[in-house]
């Protein structure tokens, strides 16, 4: 009987050490992820207008969407993957604070990768102009209501989204005239889009649907099993 006590009490404590444990270990891993999704720089990034001569046509919106394209490409360069955590990300934000109306653009990049970025930049865009802010710009009224909103895709997201190859209008210039419609003082708005990479099961999944259509398999009975 004593040697069953003896058992039982040892198994609980195992269980107790375990629950432990777990709970530390994750309890650590959330305050390092918030840790790491603090320690940021913001840049605020400007471009001078472009110079404008008789002999050279002014550039398509598509054009510069497209070198816009080698700079997420470079970007990807950001991405690290920390033990325990996941993978970073990085922030790039249109913001109109809640007294003035100039638009800002903003970049947020984890400390650690804020000289990679730097340098990508330059690269893509040699006449841009990268200020480090030491405080974040306020778009909130504080003696007023705050609203915000999140898009999520309507349909499968193996699906492609149209491209801007395929737009009819710069969607940067509809959202700017959006933003100029506010009150100079006390409205402000901001629209922030979050890079991260997919988890490495999305892209497992990615490739399989993709090696399926070379198949020559049908799209809709593939979607229905992604």
């Amino acid at each position: 009987m004593l040697v069953f006590l003896l058992w039982v009490t040892t198994g609980a404590l195992i269980l107790l050490i375990m629950a432990g444990g777990i709970w530390t270990f994750r309890r650590a891993r959330k305050h390092a992820r918030l840790r790491m999704e603090l320690d940021f720089a913001l840049y605020e990034v400007t471009l001078p207008p472009p110079a404008k001569s008789a002999e050279e046509k002014p550039a398509s919106f598509r054009e510069k969407i497209a070198v816009m394209e080698q700079f997420y490409v470079g970007m990807t360069a950001l991405f690290e993957k920390r033990l325990f955590i996941g993978r970073t990300s990085y922030a790039v934000e249109i913001g109109l604070p809640s007294i003035g109306e100039e638009l800002s653009f903003f970049v947020a990049v984890p400390q650690k990768r804020a000289r990679l970025f730097e340098k990508q930049l330059s690269s893509v865009f040699p006449d841009a102009r990268a200020e480090l802010k030491a405080e974040d710009y306020n778009i909130f009224n504080p003696a007023g209501a705050t609203t915000a909103g999140f898009l999520t895709l309507e349909k499968n997201p193996i699906l492609p989204l149209r491209t801007y190859a395929r737009l009819d209008a710069d969607p940067l210039e509809i959202i700017a005239n959006a933003f100029s419609k506010l009150n100079k003082e006390g409205e402000g708005a901001a629209l922030q889009m979050v890079l991260a990479p997919a988890p490495s099961s999305f892209r497992k999944k990615l490739g399989h649907v993709t090696k399926a259509l070379r198949a020559g398999k049908n799209i809709n009975r593939i979607l229905k099993e992604f």
